[in-house]
């Protein structure tokens, strides 16, 4: 019925649509001092953006800082809605799909990632249910950080008993993000074909941190750090 949402099969990568997306911000929500009378018009972020996603492609978008990427990732979260235009997931508006069945699919890793004060292996399972914690082994969490390309050098003092630090304080940046990345991809992880059950589409801040991801069972959209000259 038009009332209840969609439920899609996202047993394997979606096909994403971008079609003619366009977004425009209030202009009070752009000004700091919203008591200062203007006659600015509204703020349009996106306009026509157009492209698609395919079934374990992975996209990386470029673009000065303000340009919209980070509108385009919050419109695929479905945190914002686009002004114009619509996203299809499979074939269904994404304002159509249900979100927890769209959300459970999904992973997000962010630019600054969120790293726990413990240890690597800690930051790798703890999304894991408390069972599964306590049977995976050794042999599969090196098998996710190698094909994460996840090297840590000399850091590694005590293997995956390594304390990484609050915040991760005693990892890189790019470390951080690619075990944030290893923690989103973990639960519900088969090894046997690594991205058999895992997040079928990801949305990452940074390129490096996704480039050890092989196959086309993970979809990728990926926002750089840096922005464009």
């Amino acid at each position: 019925t038009p009332n209840q949402p969609t439920i899609i099969d996202l047993s394997t990568p979606p096909l994403i649509e971008f079609i003619d997306i366009g977004h425009t911000f209030p202009v009070d929500a752009t000004h700091a001092v919203k008591e200062v009378e203007t006659e600015e018009e509204d703020c349009p972020v996106l306009r026509k953006v157009t492209f698609t996603l395919e079934p374990g492609e992975k996209i990386a978008l470029l673009g000065q800082s303000g340009a919209g990427k980070s509108t385009i990732m919050n419109i695929l979260l479905r945190a914002i809605d686009p002004t114009v235009g619509e996203v299809r997931i499979n074939g269904a508006n994404l304002k159509d799909i249900d979100l927890i069945n769209w959300y459970s699919n999904i992973g997000y890793i962010p630019q600054q990632s969120q790293i726990f004060d413990g240890t690597l292996r800690y930051n790798l399972i703890y999304g894991l249910p408390p069972e599964r914690q306590k049977t995976i082994t050794d042999e599969e969490l090196w098998t996710l950080m190698k094909s994460l390309q996840i090297d840590f050098g000399l850091r590694l003092t005590h293997g995956l008993d390594t304390l990484v630090g609050k915040n991760g304080l005693k990892l890189s940046g790019g470390q951080a993000q690619r075990l944030a990345i290893g923690a989103a991809v973990m639960e519900g992880m088969s090894f046997g074909d690594p991205w058999e059950r895992g997040k079928r589409a990801a949305v990452a801040g940074g390129v490096g941190a996704l480039s050890g991801l092989a196959g086309e069972g993970l979809s990728a959209l990926l926002l750089p750090r840096q922005s464009m000259p």
